[in-house]
């Protein structure tokens, strides 16, 4: 069964719903069920599926599955699940999936403002502006090779040089262009994300 096998690959965090096409609780969470998986359409390594019990009633009982609707979470270093007991509202579960997956997205799919976001890096940052920038882009480096195995590392690095390089103004004028940028209805989600992204990292010289 490809879903059991997507429940169980160490790649995936995986949020389903164990339903039932009569039950009248599912039937009302339905519609925020959906919106929730295409706030994460753009993530990769989330995955929020649904398994009628009806259809598969030996995957249901395999997890102990004795009512409708149930949450399960399959976190992708963990493959035990674990039942999700919180509020069934889109606020909630959008805040689960995103504490468990290390993920920031908004209702919309847009990426919040701590999506790649570094704190050591950050704490550089604060004080890059004002202070000593050769004594301060020099720990950078060092930051760097600390936290390589983090995606947007190698970025703080580049825009450490280019802050370095042109200043407040390059940060001001940048940031307001990637934003523009990542509104625009026409840019791909994955492009906003880049963009949101990058806009994310110079705020925190501006902080």
């Amino acid at each position: 069964m490809i879903l059991m096998r997507l429940f169980f690959d160490k790649s995936k965090n995986v949020f389903v719903k164990v339903y039932a096409p009569w039950c009248g609780h599912c039937k009302s969470l339905a519609p925020d069920w959906e919106k929730l998986a295409k706030a994460f359409d753009n993530e990769p390594n989330v995955v929020i599926a649904k398994l009628d019990a009806t259809k598969f009633p030996d995957t249901a009982s395999r997890f102990g599955v004795s009512g409708y609707p149930t949450l399960l979470f399959f976190s992708a270093g963990d493959k035990t699940p674990k039942t999700y007991e919180g509020a069934r509202s889109l606020p909630e579960l959008l805040a689960h999936v995103n504490e468990q997956s290390g993920t920031f997205r908004h209702e919309n799919g847009e990426l919040t403002e701590k999506a790649g976001r570094i704190e050591a890096f950050d704490a550089v940052a604060s004080q890059f502006i004002n202070g000593d920038q050769e004594a301060l882009f020099n720990s950078v480096q060092q930051l760097a090779q600390e936290h390589k195995d983090k995606p947007t590392a190698s970025l703080y690095a580049k825009l450490f040089e280019k802050v370095k390089a042109s200043g407040l103004p390059y940060v001001e004028s940048e940031i307001k262009r990637l934003k523009k940028m990542a509104a625009s209805s026409s840019v791909a989600q994955s492009k906003r994300d880049e963009f949101a992204i990058r806009a994310n990292i110079l705020s925190a010289f501006t902080s």
